[in-house]
């Protein structure tokens, strides 16, 4: 094929919030497909736009499609805003609600947001299940920890950033919500036995193939009880099941391959790269580091130059993403106004912020509290796996205590790490203590002191698990307890307006 080009089938990550003549030429040069957005290159909203808006140009210049302009606007702890003040809540949030109607609306929302500023493919939804709590990358990211409210919520989601003209993808095929290990971080092992793989993982990803999903992006795990390779490099997973017995007709795309699950799985990233096209994936997902992207680039252009099947694959895939290209809506919407999504979230958050136990009927708080000695205690909100969270600011225990002190006279704090020792303090000394957890389930040393802390105090304690809701079924001395499902603004503002009654 006369027109063929390999950097078509790339979707890459650069340095940079403007377009300058390095970028520039860097695009021009091996003719990527695709770029992938991260905080580092948005930081404001007129840069956003700008950005994006430039970047096309190349496009219209080389008189190739336009790019796919990508991010991962999840919600809640996986954004891209510039301000955390306009992200709304992320899907376990959403899915709390139990209302599709605003699950849609989220995901309009989000998909307007990203249509306003030039983007045109979100990597959303997130339809793995979250059915182990010691999972440490997905958690609150999954819409729910059955099949049902996985597919139904995730997929409502997508139904909302499709009526945006954004394109959205399912991830991570076949579903990584039963692992223990950090895909970005390390290799990953999925024990899940077979059929539960194929009844349960699996369901919500048919379900977005039924309806036309346009994206499907691989999981880096490995599930040996159906192939010994990452799914990201299973030919089984990709072309035998999602391919040819699911029907999928879009565009499977891999996750970041510079991440730990594949580096550690093989040091080449060419070969990866390589393994991963010969299994079904289109589109080359390199997020970062543009030696890698080089390294990837040249390993297939040298092997196509004798490698037939390699040949015909790229050309396969091309020719679907060039199909998917030219339906492919590169405007921007107009009028749209960054003052509606506030109140949105704090709609969403005020549906699923809620009280999960209260035995001692200590709930709401009456105004006698407002002047005695209250202890606001527990983990950093964030969490080592988060990437790419450069210039956000979000919510954290101390924007907490700043909004408790206006209610409490006599409100103090102490922070500790994910995984703090066991330390001594005069917990006995306050009326009420509000202790915050952080996926405590994850880390031992964060069991060990809310535990230690509940065994004397449990009476005078509000648990509030700040991320995993199965934090309270694992914490059961606590006998008042409330969830918040993340800790963007809005969850954080509905936290506080139930503390403060």
């Amino acid at each position: 094929m006369d027109d063929f080009n390999l950097g078509e089938l790339f979707i890459v990550g650069f340095h940079g919030t403007k377009l300058d003549n390095r970028i520039h030429d860097y695009f021009s040069e091996f003719l990527w497909g695709g770029l992938i957005l991260f905080s580092r290159n948005i930081t404001d909203f007129n840069n956003w736009k700008n950005l994006t808006q430039s970047m096309q140009i190349i496009r219209r210049e080389q008189n190739k499609p336009p790019y796919f302009i990508a991010l991962d606007e999840e919600g809640g702890t996986v954004s891209r805003m510039p301000d955390d003040s306009f992200t709304l809540p992320g899907a376990r949030s959403l899915s709390e609600t139990h209302n599709l109607n605003l699950i849609f609306e989220a995901g309009k929302t989000t998909g307007n947001i990203l249509k306003f500023y030039g983007c045109n493919l979100n990597f959303a939804p997130v339809l793995d299940i979250n059915v182990n709590p010691l999972n440490p990358g997905i958690g609150i990211r999954s819409f729910g920890t059955t099949k049902e409210d996985a597919a139904s919520y995730g997929l409502k989601f997508m139904d909302g950033l499709n009526s945006a003209d954004i394109l959205s993808c399912a991830k991570h095929f076949p579903g990584k919500g039963d692992i223990t290990k950090d895909s970005h971080k390390t290799s990953a092992v999925c024990h899940t036995q077979k059929e539960q793989i194929f009844s349960v993982h699996l369901y919500p990803f048919r379900q977005a193939v039924s309806k036309n999903i346009p994206f499907i992006m691989t999981s880096h795990a490995t599930y040996p009880a159906v192939d010994d390779k990452p799914a990201t490099v299973s030919k089984i997973f990709l072309t035998d099941i999602l391919r040819n017995s699911m029907g999928f007709n879009g565009l499977i795309i891999s996750d970041d391959l510079e991440m730990g699950a594949m580096s550690s799985w093989h040091a080449n990233i060419g070969e990866t790269a390589y393994k991963a096209i010969m299994a079904g994936c289109d589109i080359l997902l390199v997020c970062h580091s543009e030696e890698k992207q080089k390294e990837a680039y040249s390993y297939l252009l040298e092997k196509l130059n004798h490698d037939k099947k390699l040949y015909s694959r790229c050309v396969q895939s091309y020719n679907r993403i060039i199909r998917m290209k030219k339906l492919l809506s590169t405007g921007f919407s107009k009028n749209f106004n960054l003052s509606r999504i506030p109140e949105l979230s704090k709609k969403i958050a005020g549906k699923s912020v809620k009280i999960i136990r209260d035995k001692t009927k200590k709930m709401p708080l009456n105004k006698s509290f407002y002047n005695k000695k209250i202890l606001l205690a527990g983990s950093k909100f964030r969490s080592d796996i988060e990437v790419e969270m450069i210039r956000r600011t979000p919510y954290g225990i101390i924007d907490l205590y700043k909004k408790l002190q206006k209610k409490f006279q006599n409100i103090h704090i102490i922070e500790w790490g994910l995984n703090p020792e066991i330390f001594s303090s005069d917990f006995g000394s306050y009326d009420l203590i509000f202790l915050c957890t952080n996926n405590a389930c994850i880390y031992d040393g964060q069991k060990k002191l809310i535990n230690s802390i509940l065994d004397k105090y449990a009476k005078k304690i509000i648990l509030i698990a700040i991320k995993n809701p199965e934090d309270i079924d694992y914490f059961t001395q606590a006998q008042t307890a409330i969830a918040v499902y993340g800790y963007n603004k809005s969850n954080i503002t509905a936290l506080e307006q139930i503390l403060t009654g």
